[in-house]
């Protein structure tokens, strides 16, 4: 396996990890499908959501921008889409858990 090829893996594997982790922060402010209607339910879980689960998602999205210009020097050196479609997998990755967890807060 070549160097190039190993950093992507390792870098699935972090998003992977890094998903599960803002995943579980996340569902703990998840709003109880009973109380979705009720006024004032889950006041304060943005704050606890914003200080724990929300991080995460942006230390991951500055990561992402780093690495893609790790994506864009691969492509422009060796012509391998490799990183860029790891990227892409990546990041589509995310928006699907962050939209997940937008869905549990009725947002």
């Amino acid at each position: 396996m070549s160097k190039a090829l190993d950093r992507w893996w390792l870098w699935l594997g972090t998003n992977l990890c890094g998903i599960a982790v803002f995943t579980a922060l996340a569902a703990r402010t998840w709003i109880e499908p009973e109380l979705a209607d009720v006024p004032g339910a889950g006041v304060g879980e943005f704050i606890v959501w914003g200080t724990t689960a929300f991080p995460i998602f942006l230390l991951f999205m500055a990561a992402h921008l780093v690495m893609s210009f790790g994506a864009y020097r691969e492509l422009a050196d060796s012509k391998s889409w490799r990183g860029t479609g790891v990227l892409v997998l990546t990041l589509s990755i995310c928006s699907a858990a962050f939209s997940f967890d937008n869905a549990h807060h009725r947002v």
